[in-house]
């Protein structure tokens, strides 16, 4: 039987450092493309000059956290309330800071806490962009339990333990260029009174995580799956699948590509909706993919009125992503491993969890 390498409190709180630090390069990852020169958005609109600073707020408002796993597109749901409002929304990574002329610079700037008075955080997405005035402020977090290149415990216990994974969403970064000094941070969990959960196609989460480090010479069903061999083989992989995996996920797991990162999907899916119902916090749930295309009005009327902003006259949605075929499945597995796919999300997810992502596998279960 595994055992954890901690178990009293003191010491998985120290550990929240390990999931931060993670949670780091989390804070990171883009999925929207950096604006074009030229184009008539937020980041060309603004007169290019010595940079302003707007500051913190004296005005203690609530906080909606925007819940999503790495490459779900927490960064561009952020472009999309930044541009709309034409004001600046939060992160619990304080070394990212959004710019007039850039999506975001890392370590540049110190960081700048959303509230006077709060120096653990969060902090202030957009560097020039004031903070809204009324409403909640939407704040981004990772929370931890998505590490791929890290140890077992790092990742499971903030999967199984739901007081460990609310602590990591309040938990992040805070940056002061004077000594280059990142220092790990939290702030009180409960500060935040709702939760806007951001889904994602688990396929184009995997794919698109394997896009940012793999070249373009292996974007590819091959490279996909020499990929996901390497972290299929890893003796963390193995412990995970022998003491964590009820025999049901077991049989399926062995035809799944890259299972654990699904089974890190899907659990952190899981934990990020029961913490919201067990701490009594607001939920929305949005996805994706709903920014673009013909929904995007909805998408974004329903995510304003949630967190209470108001748009500016004469808005544009800013929403981009890759041509529509280079995320087909058919791209990346076959059909056999779709189905398997979704039988092993089906065996992890809460019924929440399961029906958000029903959507995603519905034509291939009808063929």
């Amino acid at each position: 039987m595994y055992q954890f390498s901690f178990h009293d409190k003191r010491s998985t709180k120290a550990m929240l450092g390990v999931y931060v630090a993670a949670a780091v390069v989390g804070s990171c990852l883009l999925v929207s493309l950096v604006p074009k020169s030229g184009t008539n958005d937020l980041y060309t609109r603004v007169v290019r000059k010595a940079v302003e600073e707007t500051g913190s707020s004296s005005v203690k408002s609530d906080l909606a956290w925007l819940l999503a796993y790495p490459f779900a597109g927490s960064n561009a749901v952020l472009r999309v309330v930044q541009e709309v409002s034409h004001t600046s929304c939060a992160t619990n990574y304080g070394e990212a800071v959004w710019t007039n002329w850039d999506d975001y610079v890392l370590k540049q700037f110190d960081s700048i806490p959303v509230f006077e008075g709060t120096p653990n955080g969060p902090f202030k997405v957009h560097h020039q962009l004031a903070l809204p005035e009324k409403g909640t402020v939407l704040t981004k977090t990772s929370c931890a339990g998505f590490c791929m290149d890290c140890d077992l415990d790092s990742y499971v216990l903030p999967l199984l333990k739901p007081n460990v994974f609310l602590d990591s969403c309040a938990s992040g970064t805070s940056y002061k260029v004077t000594g280059d000094q990142l220092d790990l941070v939290s702030y009180d969990p409960h500060r935040a009174k709702k939760g806007v959960i951001l889904i994602r196609s688990p396929l184009e989460i995997v794919v698109s995580r394997f896009n940012d480090v793999a070249g373009p010479d292996k974007h590819n069903r091959v490279g996909f799956h020499d990929w996901c061999g390497t972290y299929d083989r890893l003796e963390s992989t193995g412990v995970l699948f022998k003491e964590f995996y009820t025999d049901e996920q077991r049989i399926v797991a062995e035809k799944v590509p890259c299972h654990a990162e699904f089974y890190r999907i899907v659990m952190w899916y899981n934990q990020a909706f029961k913490m919201l119902v067990g701490n009594v916090k607001e939920e929305l749930v949005l996805h994706f993919n709903s920014f673009g295309g013909n929904h995007a009005d909805e998408a974004v009327d329903k995510l304003f009125d949630f967190i209470g902003l108001e748009k500016i006259e004469g808005y544009e949605i800013p929403f981009q992503r890759a041509e529509s075929d280079f995320y087909n499945p058919r791209n990346w597995v076959s059909k056999e491993e779709m189905y398997y796919i979704w039988a092993f999300i089906e065996t992890t997810s809460i019924p929440k969890s399961r029906r958000e992502f029903h959507r995603y596998f519905r034509t291939v279960m009808n063929e």
